[in-house]
């Protein structure tokens, strides 16, 4: 059974956190110690659970007139099964009750294609971020 969660600012993040480790730390290799951020505590994130096993998650925060979506993880075993998808849709519908016109992030060049299906577009070239090849993508709201 599937569930989402919603951790606002300030509340424990540690599932979402976990999620990352195994996917951005251990899978990725970005270094621990620049996988978490200043814009973790002012961040709202989205976990979504197997049971009671993280699977997936993501986090948004505003920033100005905008909200940015990010941190989009989902365990080796979860892809492909439409994880990223409810995660997203979630982090939107927040970036929305916040009041945000806009929404920014940063897409793994593979993933953009998730993300245009979502409604965004891409913005600029492409871009190294930790060595990892991205393209910063927007959407309306």
């Amino acid at each position: 059974m599937l569930s989402l969660k919603e951790i606002a600012p300030g509340e424990d993040a540690a599932p979402a956190f976990a999620v990352r480790e195994a996917v951005f730390v251990r899978e990725q290799g970005v270094p621990l110690a620049r996988e978490w951020d200043a814009c973790d505590p002012i961040s709202f994130h989205v976990v979504l659970y197997r049971g009671n096993m993280p699977i997936a998650c993501g986090r948004v925060y505003r920033e100005g007139a905008a909200a940015v979506l990010g941190r989009v993880a989902v365990l080796s075993a979860e892809r492909r099964k439409g994880c990223a998808t409810r995660i997203c849709r979630a982090l939107i519908a927040i970036a929305a009750r916040l009041g945000a016109r806009r929404l920014t992030l940063h897409a793994q060049t593979h993933a953009a294609p998730l993300y245009e299906k979502l409604g965004f577009a891409r913005v600029g070239p492409e871009f190294l971020e930790e060595g990892i090849v991205h393209v910063r993508m927007d959407r309306d709201l």
